[in-house]
This record gives structure tokens, C-alpha cells and sequence, in this order.
């Protein structure tokens, strides 16, 4: 099987949604989800579960890649018109554990709650609120922070 992506990952997030309902999905709600399922992969797997980095943007944490490929959207719901994309189990799992935390959330409550956590914070220390920034959020911290805030029994998350 090939390596996971975050098109991979995104690309599921858009199977499950329900646009025209709370689990429709924008740009802002997709970086959101799919930082949180890289997050969730470190508590869970003990391991990253895409490549892609992820920087310290005014609306929180975004890779620059996805942002390009959804900007055109918006602030609209992107369509999920999509295949389901095929995973490991293991990371199958982390992203629907991810999409039954959050997949009725907004966007906006999820920029709120990076906001609210450390990584984001400290990759712009020293930056005022709406400073440009492309400081890359360190993998290192988004797993120590979030392996000790996501502690998942695998089994319940089944």
C-alpha cells in the first residue's frame, strides 16, 4: 500500500461529509481535521500518519499544499463528490475516531480550539495576532502535546 498523503486523508474527510448539514466540510474545517488527525496518529499509532508539515497561519494550523488545492472554495462548502479512499486499518481508524470528535464542529470552533493549544502558540511566539507566519509547527511538539492530551484506548475507539 502506498503512503498515506493528506490528499488521502482529506479525501476521506470529504467521503463522510454531508454538505448542507453540520458535517459539510470547508477549506478551514479540512486543515482543521486533517491537523487533528496527524495529531490523533501520534496518541494512537505512535507514529505520523502524512508527511506534510503544517504552519502557524492566522486561522491556525494549515499545510500550504491543501490550502492551494482548496482555496478556490472559500469559505463554501468543498463538494464530496469523492471516493473513498483506501487505508491501513490503523489509520482508518484514527480518522474516523477524528470525524466522530469533530466532524459536526465548524470551522471556526476548530481554528478557536488550535488557538487555545500549544503547538500553534509556540510556533508564532513573538508574532501579534494577525502577523503572516509560514513557521512551520514542529511534528516533535504536535506529538508530544497531543500524545499526552489524546489518550485513546484502542479498543473504545473501535
Amino acid at each position: 500500500m502506498k503512503k498515506t498523503t493528506i490528499f488521502d486523508v482529506a479525501q476521506y474527510f470529504l467521503y463522510l461529509s454531508s454538505p448542507g448539514t453540520s458535517r459539510g466540510i470547508t477549506p478551514l474545517k479540512l486543515q482543521k481535521l486533517t491537523f487533528y488527525a496527524q495529531a490523533l496518529s501520534y496518541s494512537i499509532n505512535k507514529r505520523e500518519l502524512f508527511d506534510e508539515d503544517f504552519q502557524a497561519w492566522v486561522h491556525g494550523p494549515v499545510s500550504p499544499d491543501l490550502y492551494y488545492k482548496y482555496k478556490d472554495y472559500g469559505s463554501k462548502e468543498i463538494n464530496n463528490r469523492v471516493e473513498k479512499p483506501k487505508f491501513l486499518p490503523s489509520d482508518e481508524l484514527v480518522i474516523k475516531v477524528v470525524w466522530n470528535m469533530f466532524g459536526t464542529k465548524d470551522g471556526k470552533y476548530l481554528e478557536n480550539k488550535t488557538h487555545n493549544e500549544k503547538p500553534w502558540q509556540e510556533a508564532r511566539t513573538g508574532l501579534n495576532y494577525f502577523d503572516h507566519s509560514n513557521n512551520k509547527i514542529s511534528k516533535e511538539k504536535i506529538k508530544k502535546y497531543y500524545s499526552k492530551k489524546f489518550i485513546v484506548n484502542r479498543e473504545v475507539a473501535k
